[in-house]
């Protein structure tokens, strides 16, 4: 894996490693909103149930005498209206980042095929006596597509889901640490008795 990265790290011009990088920081920007908004919801939920919940917890009670100590009907739409917004701001956000990694994989598509077109033009005329032309087509169009959409666009997509998780696991661990760890323990197990139960049958397939 690592050569594989180190491989498409130097096919990358400086201007692409610059937009990778900032992909990369939308990426983890994106996952940090990700965790806040899974994580709103269980304030508001409480609220929702149990109005002493206000009382109770520190930074609620905050929020709540900084808007004015409403009602508690009034204090349910503010932490609504609040988790809306929060939402929204989320998926615009991440719709943003998920444009800029679509225009940072055609961006790269097309310079690498019009690099592959500008060689294949300066070849000798003996070099295309040898090679035919849709095996070059092949070459400029599906090879290169297949770079940035079968490796490329995977390896970002591991990246934005793997933080993610890790995030998700630590606001559990944050919130509830021993029911976080013997859930992970437990599909950790599941995992582990899937794979030796069924890596025999799919070894013989």
């Amino acid at each position: 894996l690592r050569e594989i990265v180190a491989q498409l790290w130097a096919i990358l011009m400086p201007t692409d490693r610059r937009r990778v990088g900032g992909v990369l920081l939308l990426i983890l920007i994106g996952t940090f909103f990700e965790v806040i908004g899974v994580g709103m919801i269980v304030p508001v939920v409480s609220i929702l149930i149990q109005p002493a919940a206000v009382t109770e917890s520190p930074w609620l009670k905050v929020i709540y005498e900084f808007i004015g100590s409403p009602s508690h009907r009034g204090f349910i739409l503010w932490a609504l209206g609040g988790l809306l917004g929060i939402f929204t701001f989320k998926n615009a956000f991440l719709f943003f980042s998920a444009w800029r990694q679509t225009q940072l994989l055609y961006g790269l598509q097309a310079r690498l095929a019009s690099e592959l077109v500008v060689g294949y033009l300066n070849r000798p005329y003996s070099y295309h006596l040898e090679h035919a032309t849709p095996e070059l087509l092949q070459k400029v169009g599906g090879e290169v597509s297949t770079l940035t959409h079968s490796v490329l666009s995977p390896i970002l997509w591991l990246i934005s889901e793997g933080l993610v998780v890790l995030g998700l696991f630590g606001l559990a661990l944050w919130v509830n640490p021993i029911g976080a760890l013997v859930i992970i323990g437990g599909l950790g197990v599941s995992v582990w008795a899937y794979y030796y139960l069924f890596k025999s049958r799919v070894d013989s397939w």
